[in-house]
């Protein structure tokens, strides 16, 4: 592994090296997101209808196609080059209706319209910069206009999970980063895979969104839904996502 700034360049690193192999576990695996994040998103996003949206830390473009399916323009934003050439070609068919752009939302590098978005959606993207992307996030929405984020529950974050689930310090927040082998199932990766991350606790996350200038609406641990396989209901005990939806005062 070669050095790094800091971890965040080593996440977008390791966006870029393993997008191919996200994208395809993604479509031909049963996962979490399936089976417990999907499904409390949409019930989140409502009607999309002539709505303008943010897809900000879009990946491959799974909520910038729905969006669009159902009748919004979006703006889909990803850090990582490949995961929006992957975006672009899974969105082919909506391509009308989606504008795409690499960058980070937390940064000045994406020019985003002040007071141009109904929706912001922002899917366990937001790894680092928290409070900043929240003030960018405030500034691109219009008075009144609804943020969906969600991210790995903050009492999974605190974890070491290079092997299996040992708990540190959930009131450390700070940047952490781990290495795995079995980050996409059971595929096999070419080397390890390295995590890069900001723990942020529940705490973190609803004092950022107030210092913001939004109004908290929602807070939610969803649960898998009742038909989830059964490796997954472990998380009817244990949250694995942590979701906010708040309104922009």
């Amino acid at each position: 592994m070669k050095a790094h700034d800091n971890a965040s360049s080593l996440q977008l690193e390791q966006f870029d090296k393993h997008a191919a192999q996200y994208f395809h576990f993604r479509m031909n695996s049963q996962t979490a997101n399936d089976f417990i994040e999907i499904p409390q998103t949409l019930k989140m996003l409502g009607d999309l209808k002539g709505l303008s949206v943010l897809d900000a830390g879009c990946a491959f473009g799974y909520y910038s196609k729905y969006c669009a399916m159902h009748g919004a323009i979006v703006t889909a934003v990803d850090i990582s080059r490949t995961q929006i050439d992957l975006c672009r070609e899974y969105c082919r068919e909506f391509a009308d209706r989606i504008e795409f752009k690499v960058g980070d939302v937390a940064s000045d590098e994406v020019v985003l319209e002040e007071n141009s978005f109904d929706l912001v959606l922002s899917n366990i993207s937001v790894h680092f910069s928290l409070d900043a992307f929240f003030r960018n996030c405030a500034k691109s929405l219009k008075k009144g206009g609804k943020l969906v984020y969600s991210q790995i529950h903050p009492t999974f974050s605190a974890c070491n999970m290079s092997n299996g689930l040992n708990f540190e310090d959930y009131f450390r927040t700070d940047s952490r980063t781990q290495q795995t082998e079995n980050i996409f199932g059971n595929q096999v990766v070419s080397d390890k895979y390295f995590w890069s991350w900001n723990h942020y606790t529940t705490e973190d996350v609803a004092i950022a969104l107030r210092t913001n200038g939004f109004f908290i609406s929602g807070i939610y641990e969803p649960k898998p839904v009742p038909n989830a396989p059964n490796q997954f209901k472990i998380f009817n005990r244990i949250p694995l996502f942590l979701f906010f939806e708040a309104v922009l005062a």
